[in-house]
């Protein structure tokens, strides 16, 4: 599950059923998908969010983020809401679907315009085009196995 491409993890999240029930959390199919896109956002220049961690944690972040540990369950995000979920930005799952594909592109795009570029991750920190391809495996993995895309 590690290994795979991203390409291949997002299209993964084409098949997934609109009536799959999570196996923990409360987000619906949609909008993980939103928010798969929303972490491509944080990479791909489209936006800036501040660091949430110390200097100091940062090693012990990425010894985790190259680690074979899972992403803690049910772990709330300090920029989503308090309870409940964010109101939807797509109409549907497939414009939702095909702006994740977009975000992926302007991943790519971002670092080959920029290859030295470290946009902030809010709980690993600064994170270069290595750092930030091996959290979205992981983090997309993390929500496949979530929506059961992948077995454990």
């Amino acid at each position: 599950m590690e290994n795979q491409d991203l390409s291949e993890l997002i299209q993964l999240f084409k098949k997934l059923p609109h009536d799959v029930v999570p196996a923990w959390g409360i987000m619906t199919p949609h909008h993980v998908i939103e928010h798969l896109s929303a972490s491509f956002r944080m990479s791909n220049g489209s936006i800036s969010l501040s660091q949430t961690i110390s200097d100091e944690e940062i090693p012990a972040r990425l010894t985790f983020l190259f680690s074979n540990e899972p992403f803690p369950k049910n772990l709330r995000n300090a920029a989503l809401p308090a309870a409940g979920l964010r109101p939807l930005k797509t109409a549907t799952r497939e414009e939702a679907h095909a702006l994740l594909e977009k975000m992926k592109q302007q991943f790519e795009q971002y670092f080959s315009d920029n290859p030295y570029a470290t946009p902030i991750h809010p709980l690993f920190g600064p994170l270069n085009y290595e750092q930030w391809h091996r959290f979205h495996v992981r983090h997309m993995t993390h929500h496949a196995l979530q929506f059961k895309l992948l077995n454990p």
